[in-house]
């Protein structure tokens, strides 16, 4: 890693916490939104459910379910295990609704997948960015070292 400036390393630290933040956010808003559209599709369902569907309905509920607990959890912890439950239960809901035959709101569906993912990469670069800034802040002070920025 190149060497920065304490201030560039926090500028990039905030600036994953803000993609972490919004991947949080609409993990969680994804989640909500998912299980009511479980919900509403039992209770407004014109015919009801056949047996075979009511695995992958199920199946649907609870992966929005983890989906917004591990979103909950990435932005309170900002940790890399929340990102890849996050990013696994995404895909099994897509998988899931897929075989369901959900191809509709394709492009929401793909915008959700870009947030998730820049979120999932601001955990790395926040966990490099803190590690970096306690390395920096731990050195020694010399006058005599060149400064970067």
């Amino acid at each position: 890693m190149p060497d920065l400036s304490m201030r560039d390393m926090k500028a990039k630290r905030e600036q994953a916490a803000d993609w972490i933040t919004w991947a949080s956010w609409a993990a969680i808003a994804s989640a909500v939104w998912s299980g009511i559209t479980v919900i509403l599709a039992f209770v407004v369902w014109e015919t009801p459910p056949s047996r075979e569907e009511y695995p992958l309905f199920f199946g649907l509920a609870c992966a929005a379910f983890v989906q917004g607990l591990a979103g909950w959890s990435m932005g309170k912890t900002r940790n890399q295990w929340s990102a890849w439950v996050l990013m696994t239960f995404y895909v099994l809901g897509l998988v899931l609704s897929f075989l369901q035959g959900g191809f509709s709101n394709v492009p929401m569906r793909i915008g959700f997948g870009v947030i998730y993912v820049l979120g999932f990469m601001g955990t790395v670069q926040y966990a490099e960015m803190d590690q970096a800034i306690h390395e920096h802040a731990a050195r020694p002070y010399s006058p005599d070292a060149p400064t970067a920025g």
